[in-house]
C-alpha cells in the first residue's frame, strides 16, 4: 500500500516511485514525543506481523517502516535468527568461496562456519579493543603489526552482523490514535 500511492518521477530515463514524499510526512511527525512508541522486536516478528497485531491490518506495514526509517525491509529492518543466517549466507558466499579457494558456490552452513572462523583473517570487519568496541582499527592496521595483537580483538563476520541486527531490534511504532491522520496527511502530501 505504502508505495503504490506514491507518485513517479522519471529518473536515468525510467520511471521511479518519488521517495522525496515520504520526507515530507516524516517531517511532519517528528516533533511530536507523542507519536512514537518503543517496541522491542522478538523472533518470528515482521513488519507485517506487527502491524497486524498492533493496528489490525498487515496492510499498515508501511508505517512500522516509515517509523524506523525503513527504506529496504531486507537489509534496513531487524531480522529473526533463521532469516539474519541465510542473509549472512548470501551476503558472504562469494568472499567464503574466494578465500577457501572453491570452485563451487559452498552451502550455506559452510560460509556460516567461514564467517565465524577464528583460524583466519580473511573474515575480519576490523579490530576492536578489549577495553572499548568503539575504539577500532582497521584490519590492514593490526596486520601490518603497529599494534599489538593481544591488545585488539578481531570482528568477524558473523559476530558483526548479530551486532548490526540486534541494533536494529528496539523500534517504535506509531500509536494507534494518529494512524487515520497520518494516513490523511500522506494521502495529501502524496496528491501535492
Amino acid at each position: 500500500m505504502y508505495f503504490k500511492s506514491f507518485p513517479t518521477v522519471i529518473w536515468n530515463g525510467q520511471e521511479m516511485v518519488d521517495l522525496s514524499r515520504r520526507a515530507d510526512i516524516l517531517q511532519k511527525i517528528q516533533g511530536d514525543p507523542t507519536v512514537f512508541l518503543p517496541y522491542t522486536l522478538e523472533e518470528g516478528d515482521t513488519m507485517e506481523s506487527l502491524a497486524y497485531n498492533y493496528y489490525g491490518d498487515a496492510e499498515l506495514s508501511w508505517l512500522i517502516g516509515m517509523a524506523n526509517d525503513v527504506i529496504d525491509p531486507y537489509t534496513d529492518f531487524w531480522k529473526p535468527f533463521n532469516v539474519l543466517e541465510r542473509f549472512i549466507a548470501e551476503k558472504y558466499a562469494e568472499e567464503c568461496k574466494t578465500a577457501l579457494n572453491l570452485s563451487y558456490t559452498p552451502e550455506d552452513t559452510q560460509v556460516i562456519e567461514w564467517t565465524k572462523n577464528t583460524t583466519t583473517n580473511e573474515n575480519v570487519v576490523y579490530y576492536y579493543s578489549k577495553n572499548s568496541k568503539d575504539l577500532r582499527i582497521s584490519r590492514a592496521t593490526q596486520e601490518g603489526g603497529k599494534y599489538a595483537s593481544a591488545e585488539f580483538v578481531p570482528m568477524r563476520y558473523y559476530d558483526y552482523e548479530i551486532d548490526e541486527n540486534e541494533k536494529k531490534r528496539n523500534i517504535s511504532v506509531i500509536a494507534r490514535q494518529y494512524v487515520p491522520q497520518i494516513i490523511d496527511e500522506m494521502k495529501t502530501i502524496l496528491n501535492d
